[in-house]
């Protein structure tokens, strides 16, 4: 199901944040990532993983992914739970891919960005 590799890897992401092992950590965003692929491949309408994906590549610097993923999931799911939040994190990616010099910080679906770059 779609739904649950989905949640599983948002909240590998989510615990990832929390470790203070940096390879652990690492380990975790990596199993994150390829659980919301494997969301995407199984269901490529499910709009969800388009957000929570596009939400670690933010974290992970990974502009151009991430606003795709955001824009995806904007199309897909223009009134959805996470489109206020797609919406602002998707306007901070994008200035970030205009202006070089501005970052994006980590962030997370439980929490606001700070406003600099860990």
């Amino acid at each position: 199901r779609p739904e649950a590799q989905a949640l599983l890897g948002r909240a590998l992401y989510l615990v990832s944040e929390q470790m203070g092992d940096r390879t652990a950590q690492q380990q975790a965003v990596s199993e994150a990532v390829a659980a919301e692929e494997k969301a995407i491949q199984n269901d490529p309408e499910y709009a969800d993983a388009y957000f929570y994906r596009g939400v670690i590549r933010a974290g992970l610097g990974q502009y151009p992914g991430s606003q795709a993923d955001l824009q995806l999931y904007i199309v897909k799911a223009p009134d959805g739970q996470w489109a206020d939040q797609a919406r602002q994190l998707l306007a901070r990616v994008t200035a970030a891919l205009e202006n070089p010099s501005t970052t994006v910080p980590p962030t997370s679906t439980t929490r606001k960005p700070s406003t600099t770059r860990k």
